[in-house]
């Protein structure tokens, strides 16, 4: 099941056009929101991996702040 889910973020994520970081957060927490959960980690995935220190995008699709 997690395999299958990796390679669907993978595929995914060279299939989206890019945006910026501000305007693809707005989107992931905004499908977060309406419960589309795979939609938003899709995003947050690929934020964290053009910046892996961003502390927002690994914590924000849980919708919680991390410490």
């Amino acid at each position: 099941m997690l395999t299958a889910l990796a390679a669907a973020l993978v595929l995914t994520a060279g299939l989206q056009t890019p945006q910026s970081p501000s305007t693809d957060r707005a989107r992931a927490e905004a499908l977060a929101r309406s419960g589309k959960t795979v939609e938003a980690m899709e995003i947050f995935v690929r934020l964290v991996e053009q910046e892996p220190g961003d502390v927002e995008a690994r914590c924000g699709w849980r919708g919680s702040r991390c410490a």
